[in-house]
């Protein structure tokens, strides 16, 4: 695989990953931002407030995505 490839496939598993785990919560969405190559905000995630919650609105976050080919065996490694 070349390197254009690997690095293509690894920054969409990374970006699949953080999708999954921001929308453990079900009151979050993500969305895409930018395009793929691009530095800086990779995903802008918005909170959907319960309706009995007292602060309401759009409540966006930005998320930045990092991957890595590198195994890492414990979470360590990954910070």
């Amino acid at each position: 695989m070349t390197e254009t490839k690997n690095a293509a496939l690894i920054a969409q598993r990374s970006a699949l990953l953080a999708t999954v785990v921001l929308t453990r919560r079900l009151n979050i969405d993500v969305h895409p931002f930018g395009t793929a190559g691009d530095v800086g905000i990779d995903l802008i995630a918005t909170i959907r407030p319960d309706a009995d919650e007292e602060l309401q609105g759009f409540l966006p976050f930005a998320v930045v995505v990092w991957g890595t080919s590198k195994e890492l065996h414990n979470a360590n490694e990954a910070t």
